[in-house]
């Protein structure tokens, strides 16, 4: 998830406490139990949307497959020539379901 290589969009900035714990340990392929910890992250995601999103019959469903989180990203990253101001701590990309979350 974390150390996949391919075209993704990902951060060059400097690493911080959510870096520490979600990267460090979370999110982290190479600690055993991480398909477990993306289920219950996407449950918990899941579950908490569905009670507090309610727009045009949207529903939010976050895949625990075909995921890629990076941390620290800017806009630019992601819109190219815009400014650089911070646009999440972690974001979680879901290529299967055409979302993303911005923490």
């Amino acid at each position: 998830m974390l150390f996949n290589s391919g075209n993704f969009i990902e951060s060059e900035k400097e690493r911080n406490f959510y870096y520490k714990f979600f990267c460090g340990y979370y999110f982290n392929e190479l600690i055993e139990g991480l398909n477990e910890r993306v289920e219950i992250f996407c449950e918990i995601i899941n579950n908490s949307c569905s009670e507090h999103i309610n727009i045009d019959n949207l529903t939010f469903q976050m895949s625990s497959v075909d995921s890629h989180v990076t941390f620290d990203v800017h806009s630019y990253l992601v819109c190219g020539n815009t400014d650089n101001g911070e646009l999440a701590d972690i974001f979680i990309m879901d290529y299967k379901n055409k979302i993303c979350l911005a923490i």
